[in-house]
């Protein structure tokens, strides 16, 4: 928690992150006001685990499909969806609606926009 004070020199209580540590070639801004958020921020840093199981356990999977048609590896399905359980979207049925979400785009190594 630091102070901010750019608003016309008043002073505010701002919560302040940098992920600089974790994610140094990417500009993270956060902001709690914005009109699109993600309440599944957690998932970004679940998403650096490079050997993390659910990617073990896609790289296991024999991929028989014409990779001339493929836009999604085994591997970025299978993050998805364990990230959706983790968050607590235990149904399938979600996965239309939360893959405009930022930060499960960012887990499976997508651009969030």
């Amino acid at each position: 928690m630091c102070k901010d004070t750019t608003n016309n020199g008043v002073s505010q209580e701002k919560n302040l992150f940098s992920f600089q540590d974790v994610l140094p070639d990417r500009k993270i801004q956060v902001d709690f006001n914005a009109p699109d958020i993600s309440s599944n921020g957690g998932l970004v840093l679940v998403g650096l685990m490079k050997d993390s199981i659910a990617r073990k356990i896609a790289r296991l999977i024999p991929d028989y499909r014409n990779q001339l048609f493929v836009q999604h590896s085994y591997e970025e399905m299978v993050c998805q969806r364990v990230g959706q359980i983790m968050c607590g979207y235990e149904d399938a049925n979600d996965c239309d609606r939360l893959r405009h979400d930022s930060a499960l785009k960012m887990s499976v190594g997508r651009k969030a926009s």
